[in-house]
């Protein structure tokens, strides 16, 4: 709500910043009834400086109001009252303290017109208001009251002081206070509905609808990783389990998967039964520095170290995993062999909409990595049947050879043979991988 005053405060600043201009146009006339040697420069200019310039720092200041918004929220009950007296200082109030009392009248009207729309249109929470009301109260009035002190009880100031200002404040705090707490109920329903859309939609594309940031939608590129999962000997264990048991266990591997991604910053992107496909760094916010000049091999270095964290992160993941996965198999008394299946690689993946607006969009990845993961997935299967047939196994692709010294446990397999070539990639001769065996006892039958 803070960050909201701070944002609408934003918009009346740069409306005063062209209002002013404007009024030192038409508001020389007015003066002229007492200042007939007033020239329209002499009206314009000083506002000009005084009025648009100080208006147009706030604007920009408040612009940004997601930064300090609590501050920014509160400085409205000063600058904004605070404006509108630098703009009387220029000609109004010298007219006033020279004995022209009556001359008020003239901006009577527009003055009361001015502090409602600015307190409504900026008011956020009760304490904010009252505030600004205060605000108002103190910089805005004081001269008045001083008026009101020198020029005697009687006056015509100490009437509109005690009567249509008094009036004007009695209605406008109830009245906003009203449009406070609709508003609240709006923001606190229209977050229910992003809070509840986020699980089917994930945060990047929820954001992108219900902030309005198109520029999300519109797709770019992203140099991450990509990790294929799959559940080896799924087949079998649909045919074994019954089917609520199998039903049950998959329903409480979904769950389990998504909150284990989501402690090393994955995203899924697609799941087809037993198979995912999940990215580490790719709907991450990345400032792009590519065009500061010097900067190149810094920004090697850290693109290399960037792919070293994601990959340490896909590992984490896999090996935080497997300890889950077992737990599940116990809870649910599998008895089917089935284990995990994962491959990683890396590139460069689009982000995009496919579809049809008029019928119906996607959120989807694109890429080649993507391709090579699945391929290298499979040889999870390869290495079941020449490693350890009771392990599970995280293939990772040569391009993070160089950084495997870092970890531990990884080993490498050759398949140079024609027979065994990843299929699509028969340059790949050697692929890593990372193996965890399952410690769950097998029965006599199962081992004979």
């Amino acid at each position: 709500m803070h960050a909201g005053v701070a944002n609408r405060a934003s918009i009346l600043c740069f409306c005063w910043v062209g209002l002013s201009g404007i009024y030192g146009f038409i508001s020389l006339d007015v003066f002229h009834q007492v200042m007939p040697n007033l020239t329209l420069t002499e009206n314009v200019v000083p506002r000009l400086l005084f009025n648009a310039l100080p208006a147009l720092f706030f604007a920009f200041w408040y612009r940004n109001y997601r930064h300090n918004s609590v501050l920014k929220s509160y400085s409205t009950a000063v600058v904004l009252p605070g404006l509108l007296v630098s703009a009387a200082m220029i000609h109004a109030w010298p007219i006033f303290f020279n004995g022209n009392h009556e001359f008020y009248l003239y901006f009577h009207a527009t003055n009361i017109v001015v502090i409602s729309s600015v307190i409504s249109m900026s008011a956020g929470p009760p304490k904010i208001i009252v505030s600004q009301i205060v605000g108002f109260l103190f910089i805005f009035f004081g001269p008045l009251l001083y008026l009101f002190l020198i020029s005697g009880r009687d006056s015509v100031i100490a009437k509109l002081i005690f009567g249509d200002y008094a009036l004007l404040i009695a209605i406008l705090f109830p009245g906003l206070y009203t449009v406070y707490k609709l508003r609240l109920k709006l923001a606190l329903a229209d977050q229910s509905v992003k809070d509840r859309a986020a699980p089917f939609l994930g945060e990047t594309l929820a954001h992108a609808i219900y902030e309005g940031r198109d520029d999300i939608l519109d797709g770019y590129t992203r140099n991450g990783l990509v990790m294929s999962v799959d559940i080896r000997g799924y087949t079998g264990f649909m045919q074994q389990e019954s089917k609520d048991s199998a039903k049950e266990f998959m329903h409480a591997y979904h769950r389990t998967m998504i909150q284990t991604l989501s402690q090393f910053g994955g995203y899924l992107h697609k799941s087809n039964g037993d198979g995912h496909i999940i990215s580490f760094g790719v709907m991450d916010k990345e400032s792009d520095m590519s065009d500061i000049p010097g900067l190149e091999g810094e920004l090697e270095i850290a693109s290399q170290r960037r792919r070293q964290d994601l990959l340490r992160s896909a590992i984490q993941f896999f090996e935080s995993m497997l300890p889950n996965f077992e737990a599940l198999k116990v809870q649910y008394k599998v008895q089917s062999e089935i284990k995990i299946g994962a491959s990683v690689a890396s590139g460069d993946i689009e982000i995009i909409v496919r579809g049809d607006a008029s019928v119906r969009q996607e959120f989807d990845i694109d890429g080649e990595p993507i391709v090579r993961a699945a391929r290298l997935e499979a040889y999870t299967k390869l290495l079941s049947n020449i490693v350890d047939s009771n392990s599970s196994y995280l293939v990772i692709s040569p391009e993070f050879a160089k950084f495997l010294e870092s970890f531990s446990q990884i080993k490498m397999v050759l398949i140079d043979r024609p027979e065994i070539q990843v299929r699509d990639y028969p340059d790949m001769k050697q692929v890593f991988y990372r193996q965890w065996k399952h410690k769950r006892e097998r029965d006599s039958q199962q081992a004979a």
